[in-house]
């Protein structure tokens, strides 16, 4: 059997758990709309992602293994949420002084595991397919980095998938300033508040970017901008980076004025220190194991 195959029946198989562990949350919703309540985004953030999970595997499936972006944005989106919410648990059990193996039961730790083991392995599998696209010259094969423009796309993406990320998951931000002020007041509650807590509301916004580069970027070699705008990270001669040049990439980053380096030079400061391109990938190229 192919792999690709292997591959299409697991995202199956994870789609039908999913939506097996949610009947009671569809059916609390279900009510909710029945009952006329108030209209809130959040609450559909989860059928909508469900949805797009949907069409990225017929996707996947219709053109014989090819098309992979929207399939790789909600692996990307689940595996980063997964890790999250684990964190979540973790900031309870330490904010409330209990037994951290009894707050975390051991089913639920399992279930955490083998989700985001599972959803790490397909996305790991459909990154290692992508090809970057490479133009002869003089009988040489030569890649092209993407304009500042894109750059600044990509940047401008992922800044708001991780705002909109902690907009869903507002329980973090407050979790986390709750443990590192162990103020009672909740994070939405004052505006006095945010003033006198500024410095510790930025802590969590910028963990989270660090935290969304070193697991996209370090693990996987891609972010939600480059997957959405079809590029993707290779070393001096077109191959994947490896791990220390990837994880570099997102320490780079802490370099203060970094995020300016494009404005002046034709490479970021992440780029030009670990020796990486960002390029397009080659849409034509096939599945290796068809």
């Amino acid at each position: 059997m192919k792999k690709s195959l292997i591959i299409l029946l697991l995202l199956i198989a994870a789609l039908l758990y999913h939506i097996i562990i949610s009947i009671d949350f569809f059916s609390a919703l279900l009510q909710t709309v029945q009952k006329g309540s108030p209209f809130y985004l959040t609450n559909y953030i989860f059928p909508i992602i469900l949805l797009f999970n949907l069409l990225g595997i017929l996707i996947f499936a219709f053109s014989n293994y090819k098309r992979t972006a929207l399939l790789r944005i909600v692996l990307l989106y689940f595996i980063f949420s997964q890790m999250f919410f684990f964190l979540i648990r973790i900031l309870n059990a330490v904010s409330e002084d209990q037994d951290l193996i009894l707050k975390i039961e051991i089913r639920h730790f399992t279930m955490w595991i083998v989700a985001i083991g599972l959803n790490t392995y397909i996305l790991l599998y459909l990154q290692k397919q992508l090809k970057p696209k490479l133009t002869k010259h003089n009988n040489e094969f030569e890649f092209t980095g993407v304009s500042k423009m894109q750059r600044l796309l990509h940047r401008i993406v992922d800044i708001i998938f991780v705002f909109c990320f902690l907009y869903y998951n507002i329980d973090f931000i407050d979790r986390i300033i709750f443990v590192l002020t162990k103020s009672e007041n909740s994070f939405l509650s004052t505006i006095g508040y945010i003033f006198n807590y500024q410095d510790r509301i930025y802590l969590p916004v910028y963990f989270s970017l660090f935290f969304y580069y070193l697991i996209s970027e370090g693990i996987f070699n891609t972010s939600m901008g480059k997957i959405i705008l079809g590029n993707t990270i290779v070393d001096e001669i077109a191959g994947r980076p490896n791990t220390k040049q990837r994880i570099g990439r997102t320490f780079a980053r802490l370099i203060p004025f970094e995020a300016l380096s494009f404005i002046f030079l034709y490479r970021g400061w992440h780029d030009s220190i670990t020796e990486t391109y960002v390029v397009k990938t080659d849409k034509s190229s096939k599945n290796e194991n068809e």
